[in-house]
């Protein structure tokens, strides 16, 4: 089946929000998932002009929560316990062993299943919990080489390299990956100051945005938080410079994530800063 084809069922039969992303999974449309439709015009329009476009599908939208199992990229090593299990060589691998010691093996199995590229895997389940954790916090589960896509988060759907395996139906999400979402609500988080906008569209997205990579500096490990720091501040800076995030919110936000994860003020001020010269310099961050 071709992309576009893919994109018009996804959204036509299954009522699934997509939008076109490029072979590196980023965007082609300026909005990224926010543009994410089920309009089939749009769509038809859009892979017309971009035929070879893989299938971006936004996760919130389309009422669904996706768990990403990815295998070690080269040099990477799986880490204890999980390490320590015969037969565990991958994210599959360790989610498996996860849901089998909670008595739920065969739930994981029993619903839309699709093949990454890379040999990782992507199971589909219905939402009924509006899971929304922040893109910086996609690891929730707790689980090495899984993530877990929903709210304003999106998963490649169909494209070169992606093979569906089970076709569905979608089940519902499984009792236990809703007891893990509720234990992850409840754990006591520092509360980020977000902006409010004018722009409905703009607002939700900026929100999401310094939500997301907030959560990122929060839990960067000692060792990497001025790089996951700055690089975070890169990305936000292009909100501010387009007026869609004020620099107050963007800088309290940053900093309070900041010291979450042990920075003083001063040193984070200074990651901040630099981010904030290199956009203005065109840079990007290396």
């Amino acid at each position: 089946m071709k992309p576009g084809d893919a994109a018009l069922k996804a959204a036509g039969e299954y009522g699934w929000h997509v939008f076109p992303c490029r072979p590196d999974k980023s965007p082609y449309t300026s909005n990224g998932l926010l543009d994410a439709t089920v309009d089939t015009g749009q769509l038809a329009r859009w892979w017309r002009r971009w035929p070879g476009a893989l299938v971006g599908l936004a996760c919130g939208k389309s009422g669904l929560v996706v768990i990403d199992a990815d295998v070690p990229k080269a040099g990477q090593t799986i880490p204890r316990p999980w390490c320590e299990i015969p037969g565990v060589t991958d994210g599959a691998d360790i989610l498996a062993a996860y849901v089998e010691d909670h008595g739920a093996g065969k739930t994981l199995w029993n619903t839309r299943t699709v093949r990454t590229r890379r040999g990782g895997w992507h199971w589909y389940w219905r939402d009924p919990a509006g899971m929304s954790p922040g893109v910086g916090e996609k690891s929730w589960l707790g689980l090495p080489l899984v993530d877990v896509r929903a709210g304003g988060a999106y998963v490649i759907a169909f494209g070169s390299g992606y093979r569906t395996t089970h076709p569905g139906p979608v089940a519902a999400a499984p009792g236990w990956l809703l007891e893990k979402w509720r234990e992850h609500q409840n754990r006591v988080r520092p509360a980020l100051r977000i902006v409010t906008l004018s722009n409905d569209k703009n607002a939700a997205y900026a929100q999401t945005a310094l939500n997301a990579e907030c959560a990122k500096v929060a839990e960067a490990a000692r060792g990497e938080r001025n790089d996951v720091l700055f690089r975070a501040a890169f990305s936000l800076s292009r909100l501010v410079e387009n007026g869609e995030l004020s620099e107050r919110d963007f800088r309290d936000g940053l900093v309070m994530a900041a010291s979450v994860a042990g920075l003083a003020e001063r040193e984070a001020t200074t990651a901040i800063d630099s981010a904030m010269k290199r956009r203005t310099s065109r840079g990007r961050p290396a």
